[in-house]
C-alpha cells in the first residue's frame, strides 16, 4: 500500500472530503475506505469519527485514516497547530455538528415546560427524540 495520500477522483464535498455511496446509502468516501480496509460495515462505525493523519479530506488511504471521536479529532488540531490547547472544545452553536441554536433550545425548553411532547418537538426543530431528552435532562446545552 502506498504512503502517499490516495486522491479520492468522484466527487467532493464543499470542504474537500469525498462523496461516495454503498449499497445504495450516500457517505463519506474515507469512511468507506476505511470499512473496507477493516471489514467494517458504515452502521459499524456509525456516531464515530474517521480522521485522517495526513490532514487531506480527500484521501482515501487507509494508513492514513484512524478511527476516533470528536474530542480525538480536536486533540489532532492541537497536535497539528490548527488550533491551541488554551481554545475550550467547541460547545452548543460553535460546535461544527451543531443543528441547533441558543433561540432553539430556549424555544425547546418552553415547549417542553409547556406540554409538549418530545416527538412534536423534535419534529419541529428536526432532530431526534434523543436530542430534546438530552437537552431536557441537561445532558447537553446545560451552559445555555
Amino acid at each position: 500500500m502506498s504512503d502517499g495520500c490516495i486522491e479520492w477522483r468522484g466527487g467532493k464535498s464543499p470542504k474537500g472530503y469525498g462523496n461516495a455511496s454503498f449499497k445504495g446509502r450516500p457517505c463519506r468516501a474515507h469512511r468507506l475506505a476505511y470499512c473496507l480496509a477493516h471489514g467494517l460495515s458504515l452502521d459499524d462505525i456509525k456516531g464515530k469519527l474517521v480522521r485522517h493523519t495526513c490532514d487531506n479530506p480527500g484521501c482515501v488511504n487507509p494508513n492514513h485514516l484512524l478511527l476516533g471521536g470528536d474530542k480525538d479529532n480536536y486533540q489532532d488540531a492541537i497536535d497539528r497547530g490548527r488550533r491551541t490547547a488554551s481554545q475550550t472544545f467547541p460547545i452548543g452553536h460553535d460546535h461544527p455538528k451543531a443543528k441547533l441554536t441558543v433561540r432553539d433550545v430556549h424555544a425547546i425548553r418552553s415547549m417542553l415546560w409547556s406540554g409538549s411532547e418530545l416527538s412534536t418537538v423534535a419534529r419541529v426543530f428536526g432532530v431526534g427524540r434523543t436530542t430534546i431528552r438530552s437537552i431536557r435532562d441537561g445532558i447537553t446545552w446545560r451552559h445555555v
